[in-house]
């Protein structure tokens, strides 16, 4: 809930650090995999660890999205994502 949320400080950093794996586009559609690190883009609480239990050392991961997106109205909006996994390599520099 919300409360939960005022009561244990969570917070997500202003800058998420993201690294694009690959990007696939035709005229009306695209679809975007994406490597996150977790430290900058997961809710944590006041102690740097996730509101799911996991620690802050447990979260030093690059969590794999795909993105799908299409031409609606002009416009490109997401249409699905989901999380698949972790993507390799170390802590970005």
């Amino acid at each position: 809930s919300l409360q939960q949320a005022w009561d244990g400080d969570w917070h997500v950093e202003s800058v998420g650090k993201v690294k694009i794996e690959s990007a696939a586009t035709t005229a009306d559609a695209s679809t975007v995999v994406a490597c996150l690190w977790t430290p900058t883009t997961a809710f944590l609480d006041k102690s740097g660890d996730s509101p799911d239990g996991d620690t802050a050392e447990e979260l030093k991961v690059w969590s794999k999205q795909t993105a799908k997106l299409a031409v609606r109205d002009g416009r490109w909006v997401i249409t699905t994502f989901a999380y698949d996994g972790e993507c390799s390599g170390g802590a970005p520099s």
